[in-house]
């Protein structure tokens, strides 16, 4: 094998492992590149269910703040200023518009969770589908129970209701937090909040 021969193997061989290394290159590449685009939106989707349990979680703790019987002199007058009324103790209407402007403020927490919440779900749903506001129907149901039957309780109280003695009993059981083994509507949230924390699971591992 002459020189010339043996120079054109050479630079045939040197093309074949430059080929070769491109080739290696561009496989790592692709696959550097789809790894990224896993672990991206591994950690998107994380991210998402994080801040979805996070709303979940504000919601449940600003339900059980409203739902504290407990009222401080200092909340009730604070709350009466705030939404403009005036009473004095021994006025009869006084209980019925002390309670209206506590509950008024109280139930801004609440929506103000909901809708942090709403706004986190739709971008969920943009990435899950319809599966996560499955997941939350519960937690919106019981929320909307909440606030019609806190209505019917301050109807009642203020003597624009039935006047029976069992309708103010069973209202003041989805009002008053009453402790957790006669607390029904709590035992309803927890296990709504349940339902939601296990769809999210696959979400908050990465």
């Amino acid at each position: 094998m002459g020189i010339q021969e043996i120079q054109q193997y050479v630079a045939l061989v040197k093309d074949v492992l430059t080929a070769i290394a491109a080739v290696t290159a561009a496989c790592i590449g692709i696959l550097g590149l789809a790894t990224w685009r896993k672990q991206l939106k591994g950690k998107t989707e994380y991210e998402l269910a994080r801040r979805v349990l996070e709303a979940v979680y504000r919601l449940r703790n600003a339900v059980s703040y409203f739902r504290n019987p407990f009222m401080t002199a200092g909340e009730i007058s604070a709350s009466m200023e705030r939404e403009g009324m005036k009473a004095e103790p021994a006025e009869r209407e006084y209980r019925f518009k002390s309670t209206s402007a506590v509950y008024r403020v109280r139930w801004e927490k609440i929506s103000d969770a909901s809708t942090d919440l709403e706004i986190n779900a739709i971008e969920a749903e943009v990435l899950w589908g319809r599966g996560i506001q499955e997941a939350l129907v519960g937690v919106s149901r019981l929320i909307s129970d909440l606030n019609f039957n806190v209505g019917w309780y301050l109807r009642e109280l203020g003597g624009y209701g039935s006047g029976k003695p069992e309708d103010m009993e069973r209202l003041e059981r989805y009002v008053y937090s009453i402790g957790p083994e006669n607390d029904d509507f709590a035992k309803k949230l927890s296990a709504a909040v349940e339902t939601v924390e296990e769809f999210l699971k696959p979400y908050l591992r990465i």
